[in-house]
């Protein structure tokens, strides 16, 4: 006589919920690093960013390329730590708040 849950299909739904856990702690420590990748990226742009700069200049000075550079200098923005301060031709300058 099959037990409740294999009627219900309970196991196999803890069976599958088990699987996706596992999937879910291997690809938090695939992502792990490239978080803490990041956020030493962010204390080294924080640390050029002693007065207003393009991320052309932020680069430079780290010497990482402009896309990433970006990338940071956006993140930090939505995080509130860095924001927009002018223009300078076409380019964005960036200030520490």
């Amino acid at each position: 006589m099959p037990l409740l849950g294999d009627i219900l299909g309970l196991n196999e739904i803890r069976d599958r919920l088990k699987r996706v856990e596992e999937r879910l702690d291997n690809m938090e420590n695939f992502v792990k690093p490239e978080i803490e990748y990041l956020e030493k990226g962010e204390e080294k742009v924080l640390a050029v960013l002693d007065k207003a700069k393009t991320t052309k200049e932020v680069a430079s000075a780290l010497g990482m390329s402009r896309s990433w550079t970006s990338m940071v200098l956006n993140l930090l923005e939505k995080k509130g730590k860095v924001r927009e301060k002018d223009m300078r031709g076409r380019e964005i300058l960036y200030e520490r708040v």
